[in-house]
């Protein structure tokens, strides 16, 4: 149980590495970009196999042939919230040191122009490869709603058989208040970390779902839907699922409906 609970803070292949490992390659490097001197890379390899890497990098840039060796698990949320998430984080790195507000970095996110980005080709890329039996996609609303079913889908696709008792001491662990209290996941937490800028949101922040809508002012509602979403919602609302209006789960039922018909008819990265 405890190589199960620890497989959880392995290192990541993309930006950061997990608490006192990433402030330790800082510390260690001080004027080096880890992102081009692949010390990250490194510290990845000299784990022992099995192991677990986290990336935000979309499929396009990972290996070809990623899933005829290994099990890939793809987490998708809705992109009003990634927005703003990932808008606190730009202002945290210092290594982007991003200076505007919310509204300036919409305006850079509907133009394609956000790192890691598009958003819609990053989702879309990942969509393709959505029946192979070596991905597993998962919605973040789903873990947030019940995150001990979604581990039992983890457990099934993963073959690791851990009992019920085992699956609860891994939700319990892996739950949003108990990462953003563990300095091992909440980089914030540890004093001084070099990679952080003072006095913005902490790195994990408040994962809750649905709150991009109380941070849009209505024009920029107006922009992210003017992208393409407001489309799909009518169709989705109005001809395909007539029988969600008023239902609290009616934005998330179209988000991903939405997602299904982006990919599946070609939607431009561009729409979101």
């Amino acid at each position: 149980m405890e190589e199960v609970l620890l497989s959880l803070l392995r290192p990541p292949l993309s930006f950061p590495l997990p608490g006192f490992l990433a402030v330790n390659i800082f510390k260690q490097h001080p004027d080096e970009d880890s992102s081009t001197t692949g010390a990250f890379l490194a510290r990845a390899e000299s784990v022992p196999s099995p192991r677990v890497i986290k990336t935000h990098m979309p499929s396009s840039l990972l290996p070809p042939s990623i899933l005829e060796s290994c099990k890939v698990i793809y987490v998708a949320r809705h992109p009003g919230d990634v927005c703003v998430s990932y808008y606190h984080l730009q202002r945290l790195l210092k290594s982007v040191n991003f200076k505007g507000d919310l509204e300036e970095f919409l305006d850079l996110w509907c133009r394609d122009l956000v790192l890691r980005g598009p958003y819609w080709s990053h989702l879309s890329e990942a969509w393709a490869k959505r029946t192979h039996p070596n991905l597993l996609w998962l919605y973040y609303e789903d873990m947030k709603k019940d995150l001990l079913r979604e581990l039992q889908r983890l457990d099934h696709f993963l073959a690791t058989g851990l009992t019920e008792d085992e699956l609860l001491q891994v939700a319990q662990h892996s739950s949003f208040a108990n990462m953003k209290a563990r300095p091992a996941t909440n980089l914030s937490l540890i004093p001084e970390s070099p990679g952080l800028m003072p006095g913005e949101a902490e790195f994990v922040r408040k994962g809750a779902t649905g709150d991009w809508v109380n941070r849009f002012t209505s024009q920029m509602k107006a922009k992210f839907q003017g992208k393409g979403i407001v489309y799909w919602r009518l169709l989705l609302q109005r001809i395909v699922c007539p029988s969600y209006r008023g239902s609290s789960d009616r934005e998330d039922f179209c988000f991903r409906l939405q997602i299904s018909c982006r990919c599946d008819f070609g939607g431009t990265s561009g729409d979101a």
